[in-house]
């Protein structure tokens, strides 16, 4: 069985609305899950998921992938990539990649979720290995390059460990030429609760970039919401609804 499928898709606000379902409720080690999606002039889609994709416990020398490819050009153009978290189980590796280009007027807004473990079990940075990669572009000029690599007794394994432990990491990605400068410091001066942090950054030649760390799980879908909610006023589209379909 394949490890993903895509529902059937729903028109909503101007939006196409997809979801990537995972009928394995996650990928074992060997699974290697390739998205490429590509959105042109005018074209609007959301793509989201069903649910959590669970990394499962493997052997030492295996590991899952997940490869991203998103391309968006012309006027007018969207695409939003709000999934569900990636919970890092024990024993568990995995190696992410992302790469999104935007180009004549396209804009994307992504999210990456990452739990370090099944929190609510007391199961906290038991994962092996996990690698990500990300690499964006807006009019063939890099606006984002970040690796990250967090393996037992790596510092960058460690600050995240240390910080609020245990913290969900989200980093939320809008890519455009707009200057949104003005929407950083709307961001930072929210007051936030010490259970959570969050910092943003404008991107080179438009766009920015969020970093959430939070550690209280009930309030961190709410705050993601309002940043998504804020994102969306400031590129001027209509927000549609993240319903899960069936």
């Amino acid at each position: 069985m394949a490890p993903a499928h895509v529902s059937k898709p729903s028109w909503q606000g101007g939006h196409l609305l997809l979801q990537v379902n995972c009928p394995s409720t996650g990928l074992f080690g060997g699974d290697r899950l390739e998205l490429d999606v590509t959105v042109r002039d005018g074209a609007a889609m959301t793509l989201t998921s069903q649910a959590a994709m669970r990394i499962h416990p493997m052997v030492d020398g295996d590991q899952a992938e997940a490869v991203n490819t998103f391309r968006v050009s012309g006027e007018g153009a969207w695409l939003e990539y709000w999934p569900e978290a990636t919970v890092l189980q024990r024993a568990s590796h995995f190696d992410q990649r992302l790469e999104v280009r935007c180009a004549g007027g396209a804009e994307a807004l992504l999210l990456d979720l990452v739990w370090p473990g099944r929190l609510r079990r007391g199961e906290a940075f038991a994962f092996g290995r996990f690698s990500s990669r990300v690499d964006a572009s807006v009019d063939g000029q890099p606006v984002v390059r970040e690796r990250g690599r967090f393996e037992p007794g790596s510092r960058s394994r460690q600050a995240w460990e240390h910080a609020l432990h245990p913290a969900v990491q989200a980093t939320l990605l809008l890519l455009s030429s707009r200057d949104l400068t003005p929407v950083v410091a709307e961001l930072h001066a929210w007051e936030l609760s010490d259970d959570c942090w969050l910092g943003a950054t404008p991107l080179r030649s438009g766009g920015l970039a969020v970093r959430v760390l939070s550690r209280d799980l009930r309030a961190l879908p709410a705050l993601l919401q309002r940043v998504r909610t804020i994102l969306y006023a400031a590129v001027e589209r209509p927000e549609p609804s993240l319903r899960r379909l069936l």
